[in-house]
């Protein structure tokens, strides 16, 4: 063999071994390679199946309403898309609630809190509104909630 032909030789075995090593080696440049988010386990089929991330804890807000004003102000609720979120709504005197965008309507009175409680599946930012205060020209803000991508 001439020496040309062992360079060469070399030179092909070098290749197919950086070639063999990105082939192989999981993820990419920023390091998010999925290999870590899934576990295969065979299905019933002879398949491979993903397990689902864990359920995150729902997002739950209280919010008390004294004297036709928000104790503390109006707070921003923040969900990420797909979150469970509870509100509950504890009002001294009958407020009738509305939630835009998801449209849900609640109405507080004394001892019994509105609650809302959903999905959230929309994403951006959403009021939760008194019709009670609204219509006694008073600010109808109660809540801002919003939701971002996941």
């Amino acid at each position: 063999m001439t020496r040309s032909q062992r360079i060469g030789l070399i030179v092909a075995a070098a290749i197919v071994a950086v070639v063999g090593f990105v082939v192989v080696s999981p993820g990419g440049k920023d390091g998010s390679g999925n290999s870590a988010l899934t576990t295969p386990s065979a299905g019933a089929e002879g398949q491979t199946k993903t397990e689902a991330p864990a359920p995150s804890a729902p997002v739950v807000a209280r919010i008390q309403i004294r004297g036709g004003e928000v104790a503390g102000g109006p707070p921003e609720v923040t969900a990420k898309h797909g979150d469970t979120v509870v509100i509950v709504v504890s009002a001294d005197a009958p407020n009738e609630l509305h939630l835009h965008g998801y449209e849900v309507e609640q109405t507080a009175k004394p001892g019994q809190p509105a609650r809302f409680e959903f999905k959230a599946n929309a994403e951006g930012e959403f009021e939760l509104e008194s019709h009670t205060a609204e219509h006694a020209g008073l600010d109808p803000l109660v809540a801002t909630l919003i939701v971002e991508p996941r």
